[in-house]
């Protein structure tokens, strides 16, 4: 049953136990999303987006340096 599920789902032994994908691929679709964001002009709803992958992994230097670039957008404000 084991292999037919990792046949039907190539991708599945990389996924944690509890069937989502790992932090580093989540982390990694939020930054994104915060870009296409910042791209966007949504100022605000990036720097939820990037918060949110901090969240997830505090260590994210990427998403701490994309977060640090839209506060400056915002004047600092980082509330």
């Amino acid at each position: 049953a084991a292999a037919t599920a990792l046949a039907a789902e190539p991708d599945a032994a990389a996924r944690s136990p509890a069937g989502r994908p790992p932090v580093q691929w989540q982390t990694r679709a939020l930054r994104g999303i915060g870009y296409a964001l910042v791209e966007l002009g949504r100022l605000e709803d990036a720097r939820a987006t990037y918060r949110r992958a901090l969240d997830l992994d505090p260590n994210d230097a990427s998403a701490r340096k994309e977060l640090e670039y839209v506060n400056g957008r915002l004047g600092g404000a980082a509330p």
